[in-house]
């Protein structure tokens, strides 16, 4: 999801994201949704008031036709924070919203810069991950650290080893 929202963000206009200009940005963003299964994509422009901090406004959602509909009712506020957040750190971030169905909707978004490298929006790529996928993506999740915390006993069983090797020589 990531390496995509960084794509779209590098190949959408910024002059369109700038202006609002949603008729420019709704076949680029439609072509990346074809491609992209139970996802959305959001795209969202920096609006700044003189003496208050830079907001998002929404250019253009798309959201694909077998999305559950749980899932675009609890999409749209979490949307605006995160798109809110990279527009005024300038950084990537991601997240990962829990669904009442059990699964998760997975989101990326990445900042939109012009040509001086301002931000002037962010695109925001949403997946959603069913439950028993979701199951299976924590229970690699956890496996996985359980390996990595074995590294945490390599130098003191490395000691252990060759002390009993020593002993044993010396014998």
């Amino acid at each position: 999801i990531a390496l995509r929202a960084e794509a779209l963000a590098g190949r959408l206009p910024a002059a369109d994201v700038a202006s609002g200009n949603d008729t420019g940005l709704d076949a680029m963003v439609r072509t990346e949704l074809s491609t992209l299964r139970d996802g959305m994509i959001e795209v969202y422009r920096a609006v700044s008031d003189s003496g208050r901090s830079t907001d998002v406004a929404l250019v253009t959602a798309v959201e694909s036709p077998t999305l559950a509909r749980d899932t675009v009712r609890a999409s749209t506020a979490s949307a605006d924070r995160i798109a809110s957040r990279v527009v005024m750190s300038g950084e990537e971030t991601a997240t990962e919203d829990q669904l009442e169905s059990g699964g998760a909707l997975v989101r990326s978004a990445w900042p939109i810069r012009d040509a001086d490298r301002l931000v002037v929006g962010a695109v925001v790529v949403s997946r959603h991950l069913p439950a028993p996928i979701r199951a299976e993506a924590l229970r690699a999740t956890t496996a996985y650290q359980r390996y990595q915390s074995l590294f945490i006993l390599r130098e003191p069983l490395h000691g252990f080893f060759l002390s009993i090797f020593v002993t044993v020589t010396l014998l």
